[in-house]
């Protein structure tokens, strides 16, 4: 004990206060001593002032010893007591040990060595208390304002010891409501019995990682990337979780891994296309010269029936050139405002009574640089699959914006780095399912049982990605759906 400690004594006989103070002065004269002759004048002090330690008699006029030690745990003082007590005290004694005394000493054994021997382990104890307190205040802290969710939960039954307000925002809940749960009650597409299995293996193992889906209180469905490790305390073990959200994560690399599968898509059909397209001009050119040298009538229309297939077929070609990029473009600068301004009327006619129609521009919008037939078909497909998808009526929204990506944003949304103008084509029909959303834009698929071609969204996914850039969807089931497209803004012009 280098630094002078401060102590207070309170003992009522001055005999006994000098004795102690003597006593506590043969053993160090590192010690600053202050006495107070009954409890509350001791209370009084303690709330006001910190000392290292207080050296309490039981027997005290007016309030005795236990009543004091209570009085202040209750008021938060957590300074060690050291009890000192009378012959025939001791049962009191133990007692006061309960209520929160540190040590206590039979004044019939207040020898120098047993007063410093109780004090220094008073202080001891204390310290390792304070740092105990310590460590838990950083452990809150850490656990607090952790920017991921973290959760403690019994194995046993599943329940929530514990958790941090992150948690509470990812899921929606209040803390009261969170605290009532069971995991099973959040987990969606797996059993309690399958929970409970995965908890009993995560108590054995060192760590374990793994994805799932919670179901948040609004009845929204979130990706969830979990961390758990066993907690082991005496008599007990508990789960430690660190739970992150990776709902716009997954939805992006999903996105992602289905541009790539379309670039590969689009260059086998293109391919094909262009081929199959060499063959219907020969194809073509042939019938048309029967059809003028042939003198039977009869062998004139069969000839004439060639050529209209092969000009069918030539149509389809086309559409799967666009699908691949191989389709000869004619871009040039121009406004998507305009050009949605200029199909108004032509959008309005192809949608139902029941479909309100919505537009929603933003007036500061950039040049693009493209094919405006192309453009023009990119709206009309998908406002026609969005007045599909609404077969009772509803809402069809159409929306432009401008938006700014970094490399990293960029990569994500498959795109380069710079500024997008955004086509947004929305609607609040049936929504798509997530076992169809992966293959909306391929050729020749579709849901439409007996109606269509397949071909209206890979054409719109061909030309913007021929445009340089990318269509992504968002969409849940009766939810309605989304369909954002990206394309490269010119830069405007100063001034």
């Amino acid at each position: 004990m280098e630094d002078a400690l401060d102590i207070l004594l309170v003992e009522d006989d001055p005999m006994t206060r000098r004795a102690v103070g003597r006593a506590l002065h043969t053993s160090s004269e590192k010690l600053r001593i202050h006495e107070e002759s009954d409890g509350e004048s001791a209370i009084s002090l303690l709330t006001s002032a910190q000392f290292d330690c207080v050296f309490l008699d039981y027997q005290l006029p007016g309030m005795n010893g236990l009543d004091v030690l209570r009085a202040l745990r209750e008021k938060g003082v957590k300074t060690p007591v050291i009890i000192l007590t009378a012959k025939g005290d001791e049962e009191l004694a133990v007692e006061m040990m309960k209520a929160g005394a540190t040590d206590y000493v039979p004044k019939s054994h207040m020898t120098p060595e047993r007063l410093n021997q109780s004090l220094l382990t008073a202080m001891r104890l204390n310290q390792a208390e304070k740092r105990a307190a310590e460590a838990a205040q950083r452990y809150r802290l850490l656990f607090e304002d952790a920017p991921y969710g973290v959760m403690i939960v019994d194995p046993e039954d599943q329940s929530i010891v514990e958790f941090n307000s992150a948690i509470q925002k990812q899921l929606g809940y209040s803390h009261d409501e969170l605290s009532r749960k069971r995991v099973w009650e959040l987990e969606v597409d797996v059993t309690r019995e399958q929970i409970d299995a995965h908890m009993k293996q995560n108590v054995r193992r060192d760590r374990d990682e793994f994805e799932t889906r919670f179901r948040t209180k609004s009845g929204e469905i979130r990706d969830i990337l979990i961390i758990v490790r066993p907690l082991r305390l005496p008599g007990k073990i508990y789960l430690h979780g660190i739970l992150q959200d990776i709902t716009e994560r997954n939805r992006m690399r999903e996105q992602l891994v289905q541009s790539q599968k379309m670039e590969a898509i689009g260059r086998l059909a293109g391919g094909i296309a262009h081929d199959f397209n060499n063959l219907l001009a020969i194809i073509s050119g042939y019938a048309e010269s029967l059809t003028r040298r042939l003198a039977d009538e009869n062998l004139r229309s069969h000839a004439s029936e060639i050529q209209n297939a092969a000009e069918r077929g030539g149509a389809l070609t086309r559409q799967l050139l666009a699908f691949g990029r191989r389709q000869v473009v004619r871009p040039e600068v121009m406004n998507l405002n305009k050009c949605i301004a200029g199909m108004n009327e032509m959008l309005r006619r192809l949608l139902s009574r029941e479909t309100y129609f919505a537009l929603n521009s933003d007036p500061n919008l950039p040049d693009i640089e493209a094919d405006v037939g192309q453009m023009e078909q990119v709206i009309l497909n998908l406002a026609l699959n969005a007045r599909d998808a609404m077969a009772g009526g509803g809402t069809l929204t159409i929306g432009t914006s401008s938006r700014e990506f970094g490399a990293d944003e960029a990569s994500i949304y498959g795109l380069a780095e710079g500024d997008y103008v955004v086509l947004s084509v929305a609607d609040t029909g049936r929504g798509i399912d997530p076992q169809v959303r992966p293959h909306i834009f391929e050729p020749f698929f579709t849901t439409k049982e007996g109606k269509g071609t397949g071909l209206g969204l890979s054409i719109v996914y061909g030309i913007v990605q021929q445009a340089r850039g990318n269509v992504l969807v968002q969409s849940e089931v009766g939810q309605g759906a989304r369909f954002d497209v990206y394309l490269p803004a010119l830069a405007r012009n100063a001034g």
